[in-house]
């Protein structure tokens, strides 16, 4: 997730194809749950 923090200022949220937020991308991040988060997290080691 360093990744998203360093490259975006704004952020969109999706779940299930569809978009639920948009903002800066702390705040974004901040709403992820935990699944989400560690379904990044995984992502990002690839």
């Amino acid at each position: 997730m360093d990744f998203v923090k360093d490259i975006c200022d704004r952020l969109a949220l999706m779940r299930g194809g569809k978009i639920i937020q948009i903002g800066k991308t702390d705040e974004v991040l901040s709403s992820l749950t935990d699944d989400e988060r560690q379904v990044m997290g995984k992502a990002s080691s690839v």
